[in-house]
């Protein structure tokens, strides 16, 4: 088989398995934002940072908690239908997936101050706070990506990712080899020969693989912010909040020998758990200069997070012929030398950039508004370190190639709002967001990674489009809203420039229903 594999700025370091294992792409999904919130926040696409008066608006902009004039409960429900498609080498694929969850919970305290009372109309006027539960991002996917026969294989990879080891030393306990080479090795995927470590299948063998994908989990947030309304033109806002990373994968990566003599398969298995915490701030203002306009700005710090993964893995395999000079078949998976299960437990540390947001808005009467906001995240700067906060010469490579992967990324959101009556209420939106990973970009693992995911998605781009209607009663509401994502990727089950990449679709469609009681 060809062997054009190769792997993006990789150095053969023998550093132990405390090394950072994340790679740049892995951590773009949980640093990279989403649209998300109650109904109404949903159905104008999120395009609140000017406009605030929002449970889900305080958490782009806190100065938005300064427009309340009254206090207010609110809980929203969020219904999900997921259809994932993906085409690789001209074969289709894909998968469904249907769920609900709770996506928003606030108490809004509003508080008029001395001047409000007093109808003076100048100074702090009102004094307003806020406890809110946010789903940040929803991972939940389900997915499917099938090709057609080609002359690569997983193999070939697993074989590239050491040099000069021993089949003596090829142990999940040594820190010098990857874990992936290791499974390959022991399920006769791998062998040593005069000219180094070469997959088991000849030049010219092809394979047909098939991936499959099983993704679930939030970031959640919950925040504590405080905002002031002077003079009811000036609105400034400020929170702390503490987010958790809650994420499950379980994928299959099998590949078919098709023109193997006999045939042959495997199947590597990937279960994959992460866990995490940190904390950040916001800051923000809103300024008013006319009753038609309001102004927007809000930095959000680098949210600080401490993660701990396990990983699981397994490679059921068969050939029918082997260098073993027989059929070879069973299931492989870490163990150390006394034959004990092995599950690799990594912990790390991980800081995302700077989040900037800026918006406008604008009133026809009280008719109708238009709001449009702009957010900036440079992903680029993402920041590891190990376990205590330090720098290792790992991290310090990943970091150095963090601009070679990841890139500033771009969101742009406009709602708009009609009152049709008194009490009723119509929404729509558009947002779309540009590519946050590098069109050449590549997933590099450690030569000692325990690692054995070696697949990855490129973002593209995401587009929102919204819709929903509102209904105010006395002293409460309820809003309806729809948002169709619309999620491009590209798919590669491991670096080489032997395969194309597959292009996977993922459309999401969001029913949301929020309640909420005013007081």
């Amino acid at each position: 088989m060809k062997k054009t594999l190769y792997i993006l700025a990789v150095l053969l370091f023998d550093y132990a398995f405390s090394a950072a294992q994340i790679t740049e792409i892995d951590a773009l999904k949980f640093i990279q934002s989403d649209v998300n919130g109650t109904a109404r926040y949903t159905s104008m696409a999120g395009a609140f940072g000017a406009l605030g008066g929002d449970a889900s608006a305080i958490k782009d902009n806190p100065a938005g908690l300064g427009i309340y004039r009254s206090s207010e409960l609110t809980g929203t429900l969020n219904v999900i239908t997921q259809n994932s498609r993906a085409v690789w080498d001209g074969i289709k694929a894909g998968d469904n997936l249907y769920n609900a969850k709770f996506d928003n919970f606030s108490y809004i305290i509003s508080a008029p101050t001395w001047n409000q009372l007093n109808q003076t109309g100048k100074g702090l006027l009102f004094s307003n706070f806020s406890f809110s539960y946010n789903r940040l991002k929803n991972f939940d996917r389900n997915s499917i990506i099938q090709g057609d026969a080609w002359a690569s294989s997983m193999s070939d990879y697993m074989a590239f990712l050491i040099d000069g080891i021993a089949p003596g030393d090829m142990s999940y306990e040594n820190t010098n080899v990857s874990w992936l080479s290791v499974i390959g090795f022991e399920s006769f995927l791998i062998n040593e020969t005069p000219d180094g470590w070469k997959s088991e299948l000849t030049s010219g063998q092809k394979t047909k693989p098939r991936y499959t994908l099983s993704e679930s989990g939030s970031i959640n947030e919950y925040a504590f912010a405080w905002s002031g309304n002077f003079s009811n033109r000036l609105y400034l806002g400020a929170g702390f909040n503490l987010q958790t990373i809650n994420y499950y994968l379980y994928s299959s990566y099998n590949e078919e020998f098709i023109d193997r003599d006999g045939g042959g398969y495997f199947t590597l298995r990937n279960e994959y758990s992460t866990s995490g915490i940190g904390v950040n701030f916001k800051v923000g203002a809103i300024y008013q200069p006319t009753d038609f306009m309001r102004l927007g700005f809000s930095v959000q710090t680098p949210t600080a997070f401490a993660i701990e993964e396990m990983y699981a893995p397994s490679v059921e395999y068969y050939l029918h012929s082997s260098t073993e000079g027989k059929k070879v078949s069973g299931t492989s998976r870490p163990q150390d030398d006394n034959g004990d299960r092995m599950n690799g437990t990594p912990r790390y540390k991980i800081k995302n950039p700077v989040q900037l947001n800026a918006g406008l808005a604008y009133f026809f009467g009280k008719k109708g508004l238009l709001s449009a906001e702009y957010v900036y995240n440079n992903y680029g700067n993402t920041k590891f370190y190990d376990s205590n906060g330090k720098i290792t010469p790992a991290d310090e490579v990943t970091n150095d190639n963090m601009k070679n992967v990841l890139q500033s990324a771009h969101t742009l959101k406009i709602g708009a709002e009609y009152r049709a009556t008194d009490l009723l209420s119509l929404r729509a939106g558009f947002a779309t967001a540009t590519a946050a990973t590098k069109s050449n970009a590549q997933k590099r693992m450690f030569t000692n990674t325990i690692r054995t995911d070696s697949e990855y998605f490129l973002h593209n781009s995401a587009n929102y489009i919204t819709a929903g209607l509102g209904y105010r009663g006395n002293g409460w509401y309820i809003d309806f809203g729809w948002m169709h994502k619309i999620l491009d990727e590209s798919y590669m089950p491991y670096n080489t420039s032997d395969i194309d990449a597959a292009k996977v679709t993922t459309r999401n469609n969001n029913f949301v229903t929020t309640l909420g009681l005013r007081f």
